[in-house]
């Protein structure tokens, strides 16, 4: 079910996904998946939904010239302002400073840049398909 349930989420980062749909679509109930989740992954689904969704914006400010109102809206945050400050909190950069900060040579970006996105991975089996660490 979880594997199932990461693939899910990975899948329709994109789109409005309700944890009470992703549930329905597991055919559990919600009160049983948000446990089963957070007992197998050390967090809610909401929170690895959101995890995986700052991932993309890094990916999308790194390689594309869309501009972080746009990186919002196709993520499907609330707003460019919501976006931002989610982003900050959980990279210490602005989307903006993130996006200047990757696009420099190795040598001058901060070392290490922060992941506090994503917590110690021992086991890569157990991370969505086309996330590798």
């Amino acid at each position: 079910m979880i594997r199932q349930a990461k693939s899910l989420l990975d899948a329709n980062l994109e789109r409005t996904l309700t944890m009470d749909k992703l549930a329905a679509q597991l055919d559990v109930s919600v009160t049983h998946f948000y446990r089963v989740f957070k007992e197998s992954t050390g967090m809610s689904p909401y929170q690895y939904h959101l995890q995986l969704r700052i991932h993309r914006a890094k990916e999308m400010l790194h390689g594309t010239r869309l501009s972080v109102k746009e990186i919002a809206k196709q993520l499907r945050f609330e707003s460019e302002f919501h976006f931002s400050k989610l982003f900050k909190k959980k990279t210490d950069f602005s989307p903006s400073a993130w996006r200047e900060l990757s696009s420099r040579p190795a040598e001058v970006l901060p070392d290490p840049l922060p992941e506090r996105a994503f917590p110690a991975v021992e086991n890569e089996d157990s991370l969505p398909q086309g996330i590798r660490v």
